[in-house]
């Protein structure tokens, strides 16, 4: 593992020293990453990531050689070994039932013969048609006509005719004069083999090439093989025809013809060693032995020669052609005529073989037997191939004239017969020929087959066959436009296809299959291939007008070509023009062949990880000597030349430079580097491999070209793609903006499918990979100086990984085995219409069931981008049992006035009264007052003392003394609720009731209310004196407010005063009061307006007699359960006075519970606790102010209106949860218990208004102790009522923490074991309050006397995070659909996407420093600073700065960014729902469902401090395909984002929809411009109903399904 030193002779630069690298055990550095050590405290994701690679660890490895589907194992969310695939294609793959086995069909059909036999003995018979197939040398139907392939000193010109070949040699092979002047690389200085122009020393030496006695058989090519003269042995000095010693100018400069035949030269010296030096550097097997088999410097060692499968023992194998034994054919001798016995082949005889020469499942004689290593059922797997033996001409015979060993194949053998495997830039050619030859997918019957391959070795003929010698060519005989030939040539392989079999035609070609692994792939395809045929190619280039990028001019498809008698004298590019290089409809961008020891560094492969300490990487060739704007689309270079100019290498750790450059263990450099540059060559570079299977991030700098596999892959959620413009100086900044979280899961993602990029089929590769792993092994163990430090170092292969890296290659889930499966998937897409199969069907559901897991989408198509199983999970359980609800019977104390004195309700499950405001005590008969106050208590007096300004007559004992509070109250006090009433003496005053009136009747008239701007400031003192006082509003008088014109009195605005309108119209305060004057009463809001058995008040509801619960849903046992109020007298509570499921008294019908044909309860069941009013629905008395608290209100004529405040979520969840079908009465039955608690309503506007309430400290100022206590006392009178908390320690107990800072302070005691749902994902242990606002600053503590034994309530908090992604979810806010109702999600137009990036609201100028961290601070700067919005479009500001409609601007975004506020902020839901990726900037810190949903697919991450001047050119740089992807990975889930439950939601979101419609209607002038409105390719297509079974309520159902094994402890089956 040498590294090297970086900087040899005649580099321009020199980089610093790369050196071995560190093993990750020995770095200290956080940023390392999970490829080399676990860094994030993302538990879920590696849960799940580990789920995962288990089971691929399980069912990913057979050696079997069956190939068999493994178990779709569901650990790791969709099926484990279809992770990351786009589309159902994977897992279609493994639920597809077996083809029965039947017997191969076998060909009768007879060839011409000569005495040699048929085919002259020499060809073999392709029984199937009877047509012979020949090998180099021969042609004709019998295979009995001489094709010589001369060696040369030329190639043919336009004048000459086609079918001359060129030859400069006599009959005896001897060059015709070896004075005259033309190379090429088939002239020879000894004897020319004309059957293949391969170059030996003549029969007159002693180890010459002796021909065969003429009476020799056909096949017999000579009788003595001699010693071959490769390439460099061409003599320059010669003698001429007239005996005279001349030099040449295509020989050596050296060499004599002496040197080579002469009584000393080479071909009669009996060692190297009887040579002058000059002669064996020539002519020693340095330089290669020419054809396989042949070994040595003096190429004297011969060895078996490599053909496909070694010819299966049927055959003799001749440099790549088989010639098989009687009665077998095809290409790889698999075959046997029918009616003639199937003889053992001769493979035991040759053990060398064991490991390639494998039997053909195809040519079984009986059906398998099934039950081998995982090898499943009997039958066979689809797709079915047919592999043509296509004439070898297109094939094999390029091997028999390749003339170079390591060329045109993956595989050889060595002087001692031992098999070694190689890479060359073309292997796939062969191997995967090959592997297809003997994959149990081979079918011999073309008949059940459902795709055809068709070989052909273009890239072989490219290099090395063509130009050695005159011929073969295909068109235009020219070897400097390959491109032309390799077009004909397939041509020519469909037209003898045509010719002699049915299939082509029958499908029109659309089930064949061509491999394009050349530089450019199918580019230069001809048309009628490729507009149907499937292209596996390298190159994934989608321009339709594409022009040649190589810098190669020979492969220039651009250039075109002319030639007399081609193509009746068209261009050639006549073939090909019009297509693409790649449909990713229909083809398929494949790996090109890497062997084992390519990547034997890589963890991947079990390596000891290494700290990945280079930040990007790339070695290679730079383009110093090419064409700079061709080669690479200048890409290389740009990189190179920005690398030097900028010094990457010392400031960056980036290195980019040649082999020369970069000494050292590539395999070892890849292993270290963090991201590697996936960038063209003359075409395909093999540079995404190199990455991907060493676990290094790749950088996709490929403008319209899919990297390998992009189109069935989801490789955007392991690499970066950018645009090749944006190559510049911000690239390092660019990649250090990605945090460590989003790199971590990156190579997460990676891990699971790396091994989708290596071919490991075959034993040959398998055991390859298997010596590597060992060796790996065994450098860990040695390097390891204990047994512990061997475990942590990767000694037990885990390399700091939960799970640990592969042993073996997961051969059902390799390349080959992904091309299979997705064939498998694109079967129906190859027939015609008559035979295509309607799999896909969408169904309108009754909504809040689980819809059927249609699979169309991949995964379970509604489980599109979920992390895990979770939702699958959900589709897939079995229904609860439905059973009646318990009802309580334990009575409550009583008064005169009934159970709980009448004013609050009996929960009869524990016999306990729950009082509204104004009351406490056992039975609600004690009063409980929230008088107004003019301050709050200080640490030295009582903590039960409430401070109060006003009288018993609820008059403020002074109106011109000192202090405010926003109680204070210029009127009457109404010391139940803290509320401001006109006084009773006045015209509009609150009058009390009457003396005997029962508790609940708070007044006799309302009156008319006093919102907090209506306090007087002139006010009388106690001597009579108008006075200011230090609390009221200027310029209002008490005159004003209680005088004969003030707004107590006044009935009309003219009788009014200007003050008293101007502050004290229009803010009613409590709700359900409306209008100038407070004087229009609507309904008041509810839970489930109290599900018709009960009366609201302000929020609390008074149950009926017998009901109970916070929504009265629930009846007292033994007491009849009359109807609600009947709605037909109050229809606008159609809507929201809702039938509660948990409530039903019979079990609903089957159609009703499960319309997808199950009947039952769906899991999880939920018991919502009935909490004490103080933590809920008291809330709401006491908020005293509309539109707050709350997520719906009503308006004066009853009509109800959304509200989207920041908070909204508490009381729609508590709701929504109450009417859900998941909600259980029953305790015992519960898979979850929900603790509803307002704290977020107390904060504000609650807290500090009056005197009560508190919990803890009772300080309005440290509203983070209140809330902490708060959560506190609700858990424990969860506890001293109800055995389910200690049950199971609080594990299956669910909080909402949704205010700015969610759980940072949630007692220790609850948050340890509790569900958090949250909306702010801080995930670090030793966290520090960031709000600006000091009341919600949990740092600071308090103590306070009388609390928590004067501890500071930092003691209740310290020491957990703010959330733990391993139990805890960040869930969205509520926004209803006014609020995105521009969105193209929403069905509006859609708007061109010309706002680059976009941020509306506080940018922190008043703000302190460590408000939203200081990035909102921080971006506006740089946004004024460098003039983002005239240079790129960058609006970032606040709503006094960018005008208009915000819905518009964010629907017209491409990114929004999202990032913090005091905390949590609103961001990612107006970007998701708008369409527009989020630009995520929170370290440390997930968004809304990070940890359950694959938001990285469709958002953005950069750490925060990335954030300077080139975010713009970062943003600019990701290309539009990959902007496209997300937006349609992003419109897959985006309704998992918005709150629908409910019909109040659900018409909220038809209303949008159809307001939308009306829209696009109305801009359209005609209907099919309407209809056009959404182009077919746009990534938002229209919705048209809001999918509820998927909104972020369901989402959070599914989730908690998920979850419920983990709530368990072990005696229980859980996860403990």
């Amino acid at each position: 593992m040498q590294g090297g030193s970086i900087g040899k002779r005649d580099v321009p630069y020199k980089f610093p020293y790369l050196g071995l690298g560190r093993l990750a055990v020995e770095s200290s550095d956080a940023s390392a990453v999970p490829l080399t050590r676990q860094t994030s405290g993302d538990g879920y994701d590696q849960q799940s990531w580990a789920a995962a690679h288990e089971a691929l660890q399980r069912y990913a490895y057979s050696d079997s050689r069956e190939g068999a589907a493994p178990p779709c194992d569901r650990s790791g969310g969709k099926c484990a070994v279809c992770a990351l695939t786009r589309g159902s294609w994977c897992e279609e793959f493994f639920r597809q039932e077996r083809v029965p086995w039947k017997p191969a069909p076998r060909g009768s059909k007879d060839c011409p013969s000569t005495k040699w036999g048929p085919c002259n003995g020499v060809g073999n018979c392709h029984y199937d048609i009877g047509v012979c197939q020949c090998p180099a040398g021969w042609k004709g139907k019998a295979c009995d006509e001489r094709e010589l392939r001369y060696c040369s000193h030329r190639h043919k010109t336009r004048e000459e005719p086609l079918d001359l070949v060129i030859s400069h040699v006599d009959a005896d092979g001897w060059d015709l004069d070896p004075a005259e002047d033309g190379w090429s690389a088939s002239r020879c200085s000894g004897v020319c083999d004309l059957e293949r122009s391969s170059c030996w020393c003549p029969p007159n030496t002693t180890y010459g090439r002796v021909p065969p006695p003429p009476d020799a058989a056909p096949w017999v090519r000579f009788s003595q093989k001699g010693r071959v003269l490769p390439g460099p042995c061409k003599a320059r000095k010669v003698f001429n025809k007239t005996g005279h010693m001349v030099e040449n100018d295509w020989g050596n400069k050296r060499l004599t013809q002496a040197d080579i035949y002469g009584p000393q030269g080479w071909c009669n010296a009996a060692s190297v060693a009887d040579v002058p030096p000059h002669v064996s550097k020539a002519c020693a097997g340095t330089y290669g032995c020419q054809e396989e088999g042949i070994h040595g410097l003096m190429c004297n060692i011969t060895s078996e020669e490599t053909c496909l499968n070694q010819c299966t023992g049927h055959g003799e194998c001749d440099d790549g052609y088989c010639r098989c034994h009687k009665g077998w054919y095809g290409e790889d001798c698999a075959r046997k005529k029918a009616g003639e016995d199937m003889e053992p082949g001769h493979g035991p005889a040759r053990p060398w073989l064991r490991d390639v020469l494998q039997p053909v499942p195809a040519a079984a004689t009986e059906p398998p037997s099934g039950g081998g290593a995982g090898a499943g059922p009997p039958g066979r797997l689809r797709p079915l191939i047919y592999v043509y033996d296509t004439p070898p001409e297109f094939t094999t015979r390029m091997h028999q004239y390749k003339l170079h060993n390591g060329y045109c194949g993956y595989r050889e053998f060595d002087e001692d017969n031992n098999t070694r495997i190689f890479g060359a830039s073309y292997s796939v050619e062969m191997y995967l020929h090959e592997t297809l030859l003997l994959s149990p997918h081979r079918t011999f019957n073309p008949e059940e087959a459902d795709f055809f391959y068709v070989p052909v070795y273009y890239t072989c003929w490219m290099w090395p066959v063509n130009g050695r010698a005159d011929m073969p060519y295909w068109g235009a005989p020219y070897s400097r436009h390959r491109y032309s030939n390799a077009a004909h040539m397939w041509l020519a392989a469909k037209r003898w296809i045509q010719s002699h079999f049915p299939f082509w035609d029958r499908r029109g070609g659309r089930d064949h299959i061509w491999l394009t692994n050349h530089d450019e792939g199918a580019c230069y395809m001809p048309t009628e291939i490729y507009n149907t045929s499937i292209m596996l190619t390298h190159w994934g280039r989608m321009d339709l007008h594409h022009i040649s990028n190589t810098a190669y001019t020979a492969d220039n498809y651009s250039v075109g070509l002319e030639w007399p008698g081609i193509l009746d004298g068209q261009d050639v590019k006549t073939l090909y023009e019009g297509h693409p290089c790649y449909d990713p409809r229909k083809d398929l961008v494949i790996p090109g062949f890497k062997t084992p020891e390519h990547y034997v560094r890589s963890p991947l492969a079990g390596a000891a990880p290494y700290e990945r300490d280079i930040l990007l990487y790339f070695r290679g060739d730079v383009g110093k000597n090419r064409q700079r704007q061709v080669y690479s689309r200048g890409i290389r270079q740009r990189l190179y030349n920005l690398t030097i100019a900028h010094r990457w290498y010392d400031k960056h750790r980036i290195f980019i430079g040649t082999p020369r450059e970069l000494v050292g263990d590539y395999s070892l450099h890849l292993a270290r580097s963090l991201f590697c540059a996936v960038v063209p060559g003359d075409g395909y570079a093999m540079r995404f491999e190199d990455a991907v299977l060493h676990g290094c991030l790749p950088l996709i700098i490929m403008d319209r070209t899919h990297a390998l596999f992009e189109s069935i892959l989801d490789i955007d959620s392991f690499s970066i793609r950018i645009k090749e413009a944006a190559v510049d100086e911000h690239l390092p900044s660019l990649l250090k903006s990605i945090s460590p979280e989003q790199i971590e899961r990156m190579q997460r993602k990676l891990a699971l499918v790396w091994h989708r990029f290596a071919y490991a089929q075959g034993p040959l590769v398998r055991a390859y990979h298997s010596f590597f792993v060992g060796e790996n092994r065994m450098r860990l163990e040695e390097g390891a100086s204990s047994e512990s430090t061997a475990k942590h170092a990767g000694g037990d292969g885990t390399g700091g990984l939960e799970q640990p890296p592969m042993s073996e290659l997961p051969v059902r889930v390799d390349a080959f085995m992904t091309i299979l499966q997705w064939l498998y998937g694109r079967i129906p897409d190859t027939r015609g219409p008559s035979e295509a199969i309607a799999r896909y069907a969408t169904g309108d559901r009754p909504e809040g069931a689980a819809p059927p897991c249609d699979r169309s989408g991949g995964k379970c198509a509604l489980c599109a981008l979920t992390r895990g199983s979770w939702c699958e999970e959900f589709f897939r359980q079995e229904r609860v049992p439905w059973k009646p609800a318990p009802r309580g019977s334990k009575d409550c104390p009583s008064t005169k006035w009934g159970p709980c004195n009448g004013v609050g309700n009996c929960h009869y499950d524990i016999g306990v009264c729950q009082c509204p405001a104004g009351w406490q005590g056992p039975a609600c008969d004690q009063p409980f007052k929230r008088p107004c106050c003019h301050r709050h208590k200080r640490p030295d007096e009582p903590l039960d003392l409430v401070i109060s300004s006003i009288g018993p007559d609820g008059m403020d004992l002074d109106l011109a003394s000192s202090g405010w509070s926003a109680s204070r109250c210029s009127g009457f006090c109404d010391d139940e609720r803290a509320g401001c009433w006109c006084p009773p003496f006045t015209k509009y005053g609150r009058k009390p009731p009457p003396p005997d009136s029962p508790p609940w009747v708070r007044f006799s008239e309302r009156g008319r209310g006093l919102p907090s701007n209506c306090k007087a400031k002139k006010v009388m003192n106690k001597e009579g004196k108008l006075v200011d006082n230090d609390w009221g509003n200027a310029p209002l008088s008490i005159d004003d407010i209680t005088g004969p014109k003030g707004w107590c009195n006044a009935d009309t605005t003219s009788g009014m005063t200007s003050d008293a309108m101007w502050r004290c119209s229009g803010d009613c305060g409590e709700e359900g009061l409306h209008g100038t004057y407070c004087q229009v009463v609507s309904e008041e809001s509810c839970l489930n307006q109290c599900s018709g058995h009960g009366v609201c008040d302000n929020g609390y509801c008074r149950c009926d007699k017998g009901w109970y619960g916070e929504d009265c849903a629930r009846k007292k046992a033994g007491e009849e359960m009359e109807p609600g109020i009947d709605v037909s007298s109050r229809p606008w509570l159609k809507d929201l006075l809702l039938p509660v499921p948990a409530a039903a008294v019979e079990p609903p019908p089957a159609a009703a519970a499960a319309p997808e044909g199950g009947s039952g309860r769906l899991r999880p069941l939920i018991y919502v606790y009935d909490m004490p009013p103080e933590f809920t629905t008291r809330m709401h008395q006491y908020k005293l102010l509309q539109g707050i608290c709350a997520y719906r209100q009503f308006t004066e004529d009853n009509g109800t209106k959304l509200v989207s405040g920041p908070y909204s979520i508490e009381q729609y969840l508590h709701e929504s949860l109450m009417l859900s079908k998941h909600r259980t009465f029953d305790p015992e039955e519960a898979d979850f218990f929900y603790v509803p608690t307002y704290f977020s309503c107390f904060t504000w506007p609650i807290a500090g208004k009056a005197d009560v309430p508190f919990w803890g400290a009772p300080t309005s100022w440290h509203r983070y102790s209140n809330g902490a206590n708060m959560w506190l006392a609700a858990k424990r009178w969860v506890q001293s009522h109800f055995p389910f908390w200690d049950r199971r320690g609080g594990r299956d107990h669910i909080w909402l923490t949704n205010h700015d800072e969610g759980a940072c302070y949630m007692p220790t005691e609850i948050y340890n074991t509790s569900i958090m749902l949250t909306h702010w994902g801080r995930m670090d242990l030793d966290h520090r309050s960031n709000t600006a606002y000091g009341p919600d600053n949990y740092t600071q503590g308090i103590v306070w006397p009388g609390v928590l034994d004067g501890k500071n309530v930092r003691t209740l908090f310290d020491g957990h995070p703010c959330y733990d992604p391993r139990k805890d979810l960040v869930i969205p806010g509520f926004k209803h659909p006014a609020h995105f109702t521009f969105s193209p999600l929403l069905g509006a137009a859609p708007y061109e996407r010309d706002i680059l990036l976009y941020l509306r609201g506080d940018v922190g100028k008043a703000r302190l420093p460590n408000y939203s961290r200081g990035l909102r601070q921080k971006l506006y700067t740089l946004s004024v600073v460098n003039h983002w919005a005239e240079k790129h479009r960058v609006y970032i500001g606040d709503n006094n700065e960018i005008h208009g409609e915000y819905s518009t601007h964010l629907a017209r975004s491409v990114f929004c960014a999202v990032v913090p506020g005091d905390g949590y902020a609103m961001r990612f839901e107006d970007a998701v729902l708008h369409g527009c990726l989020p630009l995520i900037i929170m370290d440390r810190t997930h968004a809304l469902f990070e940890s359950i949903l694959d938001i990285d697919s469709f958002s953005i991450r950069i750490k925060e401090a990335a954030v300077d001047e080139h975010l713009p050119n970062l943003l600019k740089s990701i290309s539009p395909e990959q902007i496209e992807r997300m937006q349609r990975k992003l419109a897959l889930v985006w309704h998992r984002f918005a709150w629908a439950h409910g019909p109040l939601m659900e018409g909220a979101f038809k209303a949008a929809f159809a307001e939308n419609a009306r829209r696009r209607n109305a801009t359209a002038s005609t209907a099919q411009q309407a209809e056009t409105a959404f182009p077919d390719s746009h990534p938002y297509q229209p919705v048209t109903r809001f999918p509820v079974h998927a909104d972020a309520f369901a989402t959070l159902m599914q989730w908690l399904h998920g979850r419920i094994a983990d709530t368990r402890g072990p005696a229980e089956g859980g996860a403990g």
